[in-house]
């Protein structure tokens, strides 16, 4: 059997008995993954739930049970510009639920957005230049809070980014900073980067 074709099989029976579970920091990451779902990348397919959950800021035993699961995938995405600030106490609560995490037995991965999900977007866009104001008109948007309503409503959001030069590859990739580092995540390969996901 051609060695691509096994591959596309393999691949198929592992999204029919491996459930996926999203928990994302806020309703815009929601949607986009939802709607890279329907776009048709391959880590986003199979049987998957996606439920808002800030791994920084919330106590991880409340939702322990939900991934308690065998044959299940745990995706966790979240901004570290709050673990920067540090205003909340929230290196505490993150280093907390890292350690609980590292005691279950489910597959993990970490999906880091250095500083936030807009500065994801504006660096795996090229068609934004780095400039925010560009990607707020985009989705017709004069501030950061329309911005968020627009595109967690708009259901062609993945098109409007491909029509920006949207590069997967260049999405969650962009270098930890060092508050990270204890913490191993470009050592063990739980982190996720858009490269996983193409």
């Amino acid at each position: 059997m051609n060695c691509c074709l096994m591959k596309i099989i393999m691949i198929y029976l592992e999204n029919k008995t491996t459930r996926k579970i999203f928990f994302v920091e806020g309703e815009c990451e929601k949607s986009f993954i939802e709607n890279m779902y329907k776009s048709g990348y391959q880590e986003f397919t199979g049987r998957k739930n996606i439920e808002i959950f800030n791994i920084c800021c919330d106590n991880i035993k409340k939702i322990q049970q939900k991934f308690s699961m065998r044959n299940m995938k745990v995706y966790f995405v979240f901004d570290i510009d709050i673990l920067i600030e540090n205003q909340h106490n929230e290196q505490n609560i993150f280093n907390q639920n890292f350690n609980l995490l590292k005691n279950t037995q489910n597959e993990k991965y970490y999906i880091i957005q250095v500083q936030n999900f807009e500065d994801e977007l504006l660096h795996c866009c090229s068609g934004f230049n780095r400039n925010k104001n560009k990607l707020f008109e985009t989705f017709n948007a004069n501030n950061e809070r329309r911005f968020k309503e627009n595109f967690i409503h708009q259901s062609n959001n993945i098109q409007k980014l491909h029509d920006n030069g949207f590069n997967i590859l260049k999405l969650w990739v962009q270098n930890l900073p060092d508050i990270l580092s204890p913490y191993g995540f470009d050592d063990d390969n739980t982190r996720k980067t858009g490269a996983n996901f193409k």
